[in-house]
């Protein structure tokens, strides 16, 4: 008689690997061209709530007590998603720009790229340290070395808090390397760059309901920059950077409402009036 095939352990069913359904990420070829302006937008606002949902979710843990790592994790991930929306509306707003081919390579870079985690984090990490405190800018290489800097620490520590690993020596690191300083740290740096986001509404959130309305608007700013006047200003210039960026950054930072003059030179074509309602 032929016996009952068992099972690999045994009669019981505690030790039996569950059978799921199989499912793997496509692998996406690297494309020539980006969504458009509706489908980022749609990808800025679904990124937004992420981001306002892993708030929530490590907030929560704090207020538990832990556990630090997965509280570090959450809120990293959640920066990320910030740092996503950034890189999403900066091709919406460049996507006319003479150097766009190089754009559309450089936004995929960023968005799922190899090293996509650190470029979403310096896209965040660039947002806080543009909007975060009113000090004036130091020298250009400054800034993107202070912004590369953290957002390579932050991304470290995101996976030191995921994954056991050795050391050079052999010393095992371990996922509780990560502390809780750390971990309130990183879930107060989130909740600040949204702070931001909801003080001086540069980008479109979750509740905003007529995404064709904003493709619109980005559109009419979009056509109405003059590319021409970027280029003379800034031309290849570090410094000339720097200073342009205060010229719009400083009056944000203040809550003037009427636009800044530099807003009035690079938009030649887009009407004005006090500026209270004009616009953009």
């Amino acid at each position: 008689m032929r016996q009952r095939e068992q099972p690999p352990y045994g009669n019981s069913d505690a030790g039996r690997v569950p059978q799921v359904q199989k499912w793997t990420m496509a692998k996406k070829p690297k494309r020539a061209d980006l969504p458009d302006d509706l489908h980022l937008i749609q990808a800025i606002t679904a990124a937004v709530g992420s981001a306002q949902d892993k708030h929530q979710a490590a907030a929560t843990l704090v207020a538990a007590g832990g556990p630090w790592p997965s509280v570090y994790t959450i809120a990293a991930l959640g920066f990320e998603e910030l740092g996503k929306a950034n890189l999403c509306l900066s091709a919406i707003m460049m996507r006319d720009s003479p150097n766009s081919e190089e754009l559309v390579s450089d936004f995929w870079d960023a968005f799922n790229g190899p090293k996509a985690h650190r470029a979403k984090s310096e896209f965040a990490h660039f947002l806080l340290r543009m909007l975060g405190n009113s000090m004036p800018l130091p020298v250009y290489e400054q800034v993107i070395r202070e912004v590369s800097e953290a957002a390579e620490a932050t991304n470290d520590r995101k996976f030191r808090a995921l994954y056991v690993d050795f050391a050079e020596n052999d010393v095992v690191l371990r996922p509780t390397d990560v502390t809780e300083d750390e971990a309130r740290e990183m879930t107060d740096l989130l909740g600040s760059a949204l702070a931001l986001i909801e003080t001086h509404q540069f980008l479109p959130v979750a509740e905003d309901d007529d995404a064709d309305e904003l493709a619109a608007y980005f559109k009419q700013i979009r056509d109405g920059l003059d590319y021409d006047a970027i280029a003379e200003d800034i031309g290849d210039d570090p410094a000339k950077l720097v200073e342009f960026v205060e010229q719009i950054r400083g009056p944000i930072l203040a809550g003037v409402d009427s636009p800044p003059a530099i807003i009035r030179t690079l938009f030649p074509s887009i009407p004005f009036d006090d500026g209270t309602d004009g616009a953009l």
